[in-house]
């Protein structure tokens, strides 16, 4: 019999219809690590043909996801370069980005590029990424002080960037200006997150330089003793609303602030609200609020939030501190439209906190629950189950925890068998068939050191 008296069927199929399989088979969220069992390595090495139609599809290159912290090697670049033998990447990253990037044949690009504090970016990543900084779609860079000032050295313009988000792992020189220019100098940057990791510059100096153009803006600002206070919240929250008419999601961490001689509730109009904490609603009213992620520590400043809002959020992402019951249930009692509840926990059991998810009158509309926390050694899985039994209307539910120490993390049992196999024949427990194991699931988004958090599609354009 001859090779072609029985051809494969997948290899029958038309160009266009091969590319719409591979662009599906990407990861949700687009940030594409380079390794030969994930897309596109994986589906280059299968045959000469499909590798041939590999390279020909450029959405396949447009996103690349990079982590270095001296323990992490990709080895896709052997599948690229033809190599038998694995290389290790940290000498070969720069290669690897621009020969990734040739293939995306002119499209915007997406570069997500992380590094653990005392790391530097390799040697030539970013003189490569400066190569192609007309394409620049998406950048993410967690880096260091000296790798920030480098890349702040390009000044642009960057006329293909949507979004941008930066965060400085250790201490700038007290020198230097927290001022990015790929911010300043990118006319279509709609979503822009920056993270002030302990370099004390008063807010004033980043909210100046904000474009019109944001509709997602995500500050984080710290402070010592010694460093600054945010006196004025209303005004704060006056200078975001008043210059950019656009805004529609807003995640805002205030670590400190002084006392506040007056609050006034000023009108917004957003979808997604992120705050470090409770007590900084009240400086709102928000009616078009659908998602909601918050430090709850009482119900004082909920419940008049949304008395005053009439809101009607459909997800809400709490951190339980200290909560008490009556006040957790009064704030639930509050959101009778409420579809998505992400619960974490740091000083009782998950699990406790959610008994009182046994009403039925409480939530009614829910059909997505995410549960975690760091304290707990034995997860008790049989509550777990049975208030997945009960919850009937639920469509995904996750039970995420997360000890602090490695040590603790090593030593999670198990569920019982029985438990485990009631659980893998629940359907809400299957992931997308083409996540990867750290997706999120729909708004849910992972940190890189465990915790889950609610964040907005809108940071992540591609």
């Amino acid at each position: 019999m001859s090779p072609d008296s029985n051809p494969i069927p997948a290899l029958l199929l038309p160009f266009e219809l091969v590319s719409a399989i591979f662009i599906l088979c990407l990861p949700l969220r687009r940030r594409v690590k380079p390794h030969p069992n994930r897309t596109p390595l994986n589906l280059a090495s299968v045959c000469a043909q499909w590798r041939a139609v590999a390279l020909a599809i450029p959405e396949l290159w447009t996103s690349i996801y990079l982590t270095f912290s001296g323990q992490d090697a990709y080895d896709g670049i052997p599948v690229l370069f033809g190599c038998v033998e694995s290389i290790d990447l940290e000498d070969h990253a720069a290669a690897l980005m621009d020969l990734w990037f040739t293939r995306a044949a002119g499209h915007p690009i997406s570069i997500s590029l992380t590094c653990a504090k005392h790391h530097s970016l390799p040697k030539g990543v970013l003189e490569t990424m400066f190569k192609y900084c007309n394409q620049w779609g998406r950048i993410e860079l967690r880096i260091s002080p000296s790798d920030f000032l480098a890349f702040n050295a390009i000044t642009g313009p960057f006329s293909s960037l949507t979004s941008l988000r930066i965060e400085v792992t250790d201490f700038l020189p007290s020198s230097s200006r927290l001022a990015v220019n790929a911010m300043e100098n990118s006319n279509r940057l709609t979503s822009y997150a920056l993270t002030d990791s302990g370099n004390y510059r008063a807010p004033a100096d980043v909210l100046a330089r904000l474009p019109r153009t944001l509709r997602a803006v995500k500050l984080s600002f710290a402070s010592n003793q010694n460093g600054f206070r945010i006196i004025d919240l209303s005004g704060f929250f006056s200078h975001i609303i008043d210059n950019l008419p656009h805004l529609g999601h807003l995640d805002v961490s205030v670590i400190h602030h002084g006392p506040q001689l007056e609050v006034k509730r000023l009108p917004a109009s957003m979808t997604t609200l992120r705050l470090g904490r409770d007590r900084l609603l009240q400086f709102l009213r928000i009616p078009t609020l659908q998602h909601l992620h918050i430090f709850l520590e009482t119900s004082a400043y909920l419940i008049p939030f949304i008395e005053h809002s009439q809101c009607r959020l459909i997800s809400l992402s709490v951190s339980l501190y200290w909560l008490t019951r009556d006040s957790w249930v009064s704030c639930l009692a509050a959101l009778p439209k409420l579809e998505t509840l992400l619960i974490s926990v740091s000083d009782h059991s998950v699990i406790q906190r959610c008994q009182v998810l046994f009403d039925p009158e409480l939530v009614p509309r829910l059909r997505s629950l995410v549960l975690q926390e760091e304290y707990t050694l034995v997860p008790r899985f049989d509550q777990w189950l049975a208030l997945l039994r009960f919850r009937t209307g639920l469509c995904h539910a996750l039970l995420h925890v997360w000890p602090r120490h490695a040590q603790e993390r090593r030593c999670m049992p198990q569920p019982p068998r029985e438990i485990e196999a009631e659980l893998e024949a629940l359907w809400i427990y299957r992931y997308p068939w083409n996540a990867e194991e750290l997706d999120p699931f729909g708004d849910l988004y992972p940190k890189p050191d465990g915790p889950l958090n609610l964040r907005p599609y809108h940071f992540s354009p591609f």
